[in-house]
């Protein structure tokens, strides 16, 4: 409900690091949405969240009472920010509840939960977005303009994302709440950066080297390939070795290089050396305003759920090729 501020009402449901240093402070500069909302099991959590954040008690929520969400007016939009694993069910909750679903990447495990994901909103009416918030860095705008205007010239993209993931006790070690490695927690950076740019999705794709942890399920690192046809290729290595966060892109007009290039802030651009300063944006606080305004004007949406869908296919592509040792072609 649009009230006498103008704004949606949005409810954060999954209060974790990310939430509380990225999401909610990018609400205060927000022109379409707000936080009216929370959902969480922590009453330590609960009581912080509504005094900072002048949350009602009526709009406080937990994970087991959330279907009431129903009721509440003052609610437009869910933000789902829990592990992957969870995301299915959440998601498909807050449709039926007749709420507007905004998801983390990825939007789920498998392509499968994607589907009924999507056709959960369908079914009730709601919009669906994917965190894709890269999209609206002016920096990968720039580059994606700059591979349009190149037209049919050859393009390299070459990326590596990771940071150290200490001890087994970090739900991304665990299998069954993270549906996979770095693959699905870093390399899904590349993979929708890389369609963005291009706007296109790629031919084949191949796993050159995953390594895993002893007594560990899922890939602790993994080099791989995605090639988009017509001399349009992008490489990636993403981990939970090291802190790498950087992207290059090669193309007969120059190199460029991007520094902190999945980063919320604080990305650096150059041409052959030569840094290209732009003016920076809260991607998040774009996103969240695209997409409120979508509900708003009844308009398309940017980043609807079927990009979430792409991606969880190019991924169970991706290790797919790792089984079978070979590359693997989509028809997407």
């Amino acid at each position: 409900m649009v009230k006498s501020s103008g704004k949606l009402g949005v409810a954060l449901l999954g209060l974790g690091s990310y939430s509380t240093t990225q999401i909610a402070p990018s609400f205060s500069i927000c022109k379409y949405c707000e936080l009216r909302g929370i959902i969480t099991e922590s009453h330590i959590k609960e009581s912080m969240w509504k005094r900072k954040y002048n949350i009602p008690t009526r709009n406080v929520y937990t994970y087991q009472d959330f279907d009431e969400i129903f009721e509440n007016h003052e609610i437009d939009i869910v933000y789902i920010a829990t592990p992957n694993a969870s995301h299915i069910d959440y998601a498909v909750r807050a449709a039926k509840a007749k709420k507007h679903v905004i998801c983390e990447k990825p939007l789920a495990i498998s392509s499968g939960e994607c589907n009924r994901i999507i056709a959960a909103c369908n079914q009730n009416s709601v919009k669906l977005s994917v965190g894709y918030r890269l999209c609206y860095s002016p920096y990968f705008s720039y580059l994606k303009s700059i591979i349009e205007a190149s037209k049919k010239s050859s393009c390299q993209i070459q990326g590596e994302f990771s940071f150290a993931l200490e001890g087994f006790s970090n739900w991304r070690y665990d299998i069954a709440k993270s549906g996979g490695g770095a693959l699905v927690d870093l390399g899904i950076y590349g993979i929708y950066v890389s369609n963005y740019l291009f706007k296109a999705t790629p031919k084949s794709v191949f796993v050159n080297a995953i390594e895993k942890k002893e007594d560990n399920d899922i890939e602790s690192a993994i080099s791989f390939e995605l090639d988009f046809g017509e001399g349009k290729k992008a490489s990636y290595t993403v981990s939970y070795l090291n802190h790498k966060n950087w992207l290059s892109m090669d193309l007969s007009s120059g190199k460029y290089s991007l520094q902190n290039a999945i980063s919320t802030s604080g990305q650096r651009l150059y041409k052959n050396g030569k840094e290209i300063k732009l003016m920076e944006a809260n991607q998040l606080a774009a996103h969240l305003d695209d997409f409120a305004s979508s509900i708003i004007n009844s308009s398309p949406i940017r980043i609807p759920g079927e990009m979430g869908l792409r991606d969880s296919l190019i991924i169970e592509a991706l290790y797919q090729s790792f089984e079978n040792n070979r590359r693997e072609d989509l028809m997407l």
